[in-house]
């Protein structure tokens, strides 16, 4: 068996850690995917009541490029 040299409190560490990762890895995508069913339902609430003239004057969000001031297809100058 290959579980002979480890005792219960190493495994139960090892499993602890594990989630630990787990969580600190994935918690930006769950974040990310909560604020966008939270937008969308903001959304869905808003786009009943709000005129289009008035959505059309909304520019869309900067992607994380441009906020860094990268242009799309500009070549890297070193």
């Amino acid at each position: 068996m290959a579980l002979r040299g480890l005792t219960f409190p190493q495994l139960a560490l090892a499993a602890v850690l594990g989630v630990a990762g787990g969580l600190y890895v994935y918690k930006p995508i769950y974040q990310r995917y909560n604020l966008q069913e939270q937008r969308k339902t903001r959304e869905a609430a808003e786009g009943s009541s709000a005129p289009e003239a008035h959505r059309a004057d909304i520019p869309p969000r900067a992607e994380a490029g441009e906020r860094a001031g990268i242009q799309a297809g500009s070549p890297v100058q070193d």
